[in-house]
């Protein structure tokens, strides 16, 4: 369980996984990831799966990433899920915000999967605003 974090699953958005995989990336990015890991609450959905394969430098690292993921429980996303995003999205629109669809899918699958979402980037926060997603910034 994440540190400070009520919920038992922890979602690790694309964007902490590669600032703890970057050889200069942050300490607190890496001790995050490795913590929900080894503590077996990480999960991953197919859309952080694909952010990160798709974005592999070469064979040697899509396979080191792959065997990585492969370590963590992915949960689908399903109707519901996808549902909920435009649902997000709604409502952040309504109120003047909008934010990528990628994010409103990962904030989706976190809210139904009652996991706790690390990550580097703002827009959950601002999905947080009009949602019961819990979020964490991964950079303390």
């Amino acid at each position: 369980m994440t540190v400070g974090s009520t919920a038992s699953l922890t979602l690790i958005d694309s964007s902490v996984w590669i600032e703890a995989l970057r050889p200069s990336g942050s300490r607190a990015a890496r001790r995050l990831t490795y913590e929900a890991v080894d503590t077996g609450v990480a999960i991953t959905n197919g859309l952080i799966r694909l952010e990160l394969l798709a974005g592999a430098r070469d064979q040697g690292m899509w396979d080191r990433l792959s065997d990585l993921l492969d370590a963590v429980v992915t949960v689908s996303t399903s109707a519901e899920t996808w549902n909920l995003a435009a649902r997000l999205g709604f409502a952040l629109r309504r109120g003047g915000a909008a934010v990528p669809n990628t994010d409103l899918v990962i904030a989706a699958s976190a809210l139904e999967h009652e996991a706790a979402l690390i990550h580097l980037d703002r827009h959950f926060e601002v999905i947080a605003g009009v949602s019961t997603l819990e979020q964490r910034l991964a950079d303390s």
